[in-house]
């Protein structure tokens, strides 16, 4: 009897090769040395170096902090203060960054005071409603002192400053 023969096993697979992704280090050739001189030396390192202009480092030392305040001598807000910040503060019924609600005569975003970091002095103007300071009418940005009335519709606000000619932010960093 003959034997039976084995039936032919499967040949192991084998993975298809992979393509090479390995990159050969592209050859350089060394450069010609330079003629560079000190001055150019410098003024790379220079180039390198990010500075922050003075303005911005003040605005840093600013950012987010108190710089006055407005208290409501009249009006729905009466005996309320309401902090100012460096940059614009706007004062309306909406949208403002000094909400004054209660008093109809008042607009969206009726005035602005601002405190304007460079002069180092605070500035109030209309925006969409009337303005007087001491009960004079404003038409354009005013300079602010302390203990200025501001009228907004009903409302009357007092001014005190806390940044000025006797105190600023940078003068504490």
């Amino acid at each position: 009897m003959t034997q039976p023969t084995p039936a032919p096993q499967p040949t192991p697979q084998t993975e298809a090769p992979q393509p090479d992704t390995s990159f050969a280090k592209p050859e350089t050739t060394p450069a010609a040395p330079s003629e560079q001189t000190e001055a150019d030396a410098d003024k790379e390192t220079t180039d390198l170096i990010v500075e922050t202009s003075e303005d911005e480092q003040t605005e840093e030392v600013y950012a987010g902090k108190t710089t006055g305040w407005l208290v409501a001598l009249s009006g729905a807000h009466y005996g309320e203060s309401f902090e100012l910040k460096s940059g614009s503060n706007t004062l309306g019924a909406v949208n403002a960054a000094i909400t004054l609600n209660g008093d109809d005569s008042i607009s969206g975003i009726h005035a602005e005071v601002s405190f304007d970091i460079k002069k180092n002095a605070f500035f109030a103007k209309p925006c969409e409603g009337s303005l007087f300071i001491n009960d004079q009418p404003v038409d354009e940005s005013v300079c602010l002192k302390a203990y200025d009335q501001l009228t907004l519709g009903q409302t009357k606000l007092l001014f005190f400053p806390l940044c000025g000619e006797d105190f600023s932010w940078k003068d504490t960093v």
